[in-house]
């Protein structure tokens, strides 16, 4: 009796191994780690919390769940988002909490997030953002949104922001780096935008 239960257990992981369901689902994991890799992303690593603050304090850290994200700030999904080609494997998602914006003296600063999570444990990998400044308030105040930016957003860049072209910073972390730059108008527009990008760093085998 022990001879022919052994055949058959045998035989089900054997139908289990090959059937065509899980063919796609190691396709479709194979297509996530793919991906994961080409940010130099690893999900066994820790990552440190953003530079970036809401509500005066670091919120956001590579390798996070949006499950962790509910009831801590606004979001939704980014159809149009940098894997809407890859939407079977990712998620991208967008936030303009109020707490990502800055109210000045007069006018403010308005912020846009945009974050990205796998679909097979819902891991944020890919993080970045801008912050729309009017040309007039930059003219008027420049030194309000300096302060403000660096008080408010990114502690990290107080003493190193400035409002003018071509102006960027980077800031390592353990292993990712940040990336921030200006991106001042053109004749088509009246606005200025600070933008903000993680990097991976490749991790030495």
């Amino acid at each position: 009796m022990k001879p022919l239960f052994y055949v058959i257990l045998v035989l089900f992981c054997y139908c289990c191994k090959n059937s065509p369901t899980t063919k796609v689902n190691l396709l479709h994991y194979k297509k996530i780690d793919s991906i994961l890799r080409t940010r130099n992303f690893n999900p066994n690593t820790t990552y440190k919390p953003l530079s970036l603050h809401y509500k005066g304090k670091s919120f956001l850290s590579p390798n996070q769940t949006t499950n962790t994200l509910k009831n801590t700030f606004s979001y939704r999904p980014d159809p149009n988002g940098e894997f809407s080609h890859d939407f079977n494997y990712v998620k991208d998602y967008l936030s303009i909490d109020d707490n990502l914006s800055i109210n000045l003296t007069q006018g403010s600063v308005n912020g846009i997030l945009f974050f990205s999570s796998d679909q097979k444990y819902n891991r944020i990998f890919s993080i970045s953002g801008y912050w729309t400044i009017d040309s007039k308030l930059i003219k008027d105040n420049p030194s309000e949104i300096i302060t403000q930016i660096s008080k408010q957003l990114f502690p990290v860049l107080k003493g190193k922001f400035e409002l003018k072209k071509n102006w960027n910073y980077q800031h390592k972390k353990d292993n990712y780096i940040e990336h921030f730059s200006i991106e001042t108008p053109d004749e088509n527009s009246l606005f200025w935008n600070l933008h903000y990008k993680i990097h991976f760093l490749k991790e030495q085998s």
